[in-house]
């Protein structure tokens, strides 16, 4: 009898579920390098395609994606034998079909600083920033493809010194979806 009422209101749970809703909250890093040998000035470029940036989020589903959001930038610097530059100044875009996007500018890295991934977030141009998100949203819900084109250049701060470092650049995303599966009705809830 007690097998009966167990396997009958297990049952009635499975036959009883009605929808709910979940939000998933999902940081993604993604980090580029970029490697600088020349005299005063520098430039670097990282390709990126629609199906990479598709790649990133490959656990959300775009028809559950609610919001897409660039959490933070930050860089790091590495030096290489041969450079003898101590501070640089560096700037970044992004260029997706002529249309180029100013991420930020003019960071000013005093090289013995990076030992670490730094913040730039405060010399980064929101505007611009989230014509960048709109654009990896629309790569990610697969409404937009081609090349996007991601550019760090800059200069030394003293002139006629050898640039000889890899700049890292580190783009947080930060994804919502929101996610619905059929849940057991419990009994006693509203």
């Amino acid at each position: 009898m007690n097998k009966f009422l167990f396997l009958l209101s297990m049952g009635l749970l499975l036959f009883a579920c009605e929808p709910a809703s979940f939000r998933l909250v999902a940081n993604v890093d993604q980090d580029f390098a970029y490697n600088f040998d020349g005299v005063n000035t520098f430039e670097d470029e990282e390709i990126i395609t629609s199906a990479d940036v598709q790649g990133w989020l490959d656990e959300v589903n775009p028809e559950e994606l609610k919001e897409l959001t660039i959490e933070s930038m930050a860089i790091n610097i590495r030096q290489l034998d041969g450079n003898n530059t101590e501070t640089v100044k560096i700037s970044g875009e992004a260029e997706f079909k002529g249309s180029k996007m100013l991420l930020f500018t003019d960071v000013t890295a005093n090289l013995a600083d990076f030992t670490n991934l730094t913040s730039i977030s405060k010399n980064l141009d929101p505007a611009e920033v989230a014509k960048f998100t709109l654009l990896i949203e629309k790569f990610i819900r697969g409404t937009e493809t081609g090349d996007l084109r991601v550019k760090i250049y800059g200069n030394s701060v003293s002139t006629g010194k050898n640039v000889n470092i890899i700049v890292f650049l580190r783009i947080r995303l930060n994804s919502v979806s929101e996610k619905f599966v059929e849940v057991p009705r419990f009994i006693g809830k509203p």
